[in-house]
């Protein structure tokens, strides 16, 4: 059964991050900078921005052996937590970014070497999707790198 699209004349302001709304519920959300963003709820419940995706943007470090950090988020549309380990994949070592409410099928990813390089490469030459992880990492030994801005979108 196709479900009825419900127009709603809802012209509030929240805060508050909505993760879920329902199907053509509309709700502008001001986050904490200032900025409004219109979000709109899909036929199953979830509510997105209308610009088409969700996207996490933070600082992170890593060093191989050692400790893996997200050091600063910059943007997180997302209510579930972030989280990084290592990555010792065919192009590690490197670092990977989890989260539950990603999915590989819909996700873009990208890396903007920002930070310094503390091995003897440049840190990050190579990132993939695999299911809910962002994993980004480099075949040319790098051991390390600090303050890497790293971006994942979702699209719905």
């Amino acid at each position: 059964m196709a479900k009825t699209f419900k127009q709603f004349r809802l012209d509030n302001v929240t805060a508050t991050l909505p993760t879920t709304l329902e199907y053509g519920e509309e709700v502008y959300y001001t986050d904490a900078n200032g900025n409004l963003t219109l979000w709109v709820g899909h036929s199953d419940g979830t509510a997105w921005p209308v610009c088409g995706y969700k996207e996490y943007v933070a600082f992170v470090s890593w060093e191989v052996g050692g400790s893996y950090t997200i050091n600063s988020v910059l943007k997180s549309d997302f209510s579930t937590t972030t989280t990084i380990a290592a990555y010792g994949g065919l192009y590690g070592p490197g670092f990977e970014l989890a989260n539950s409410a990603w999915n590989n099928n819909n996700m873009a990813i990208s890396v903007l070497s920002h930070g310094a390089d503390l091995g003897d490469t440049q840190s990050i030459l190579y990132y993939e999707t695999l299911n809910s992880l962002a994993a980004f990492g480099t075949n040319n030994g790098a051991t390390s790198g600090v303050n890497q801005i790293v971006s994942v979108r979702i699209f719905p």
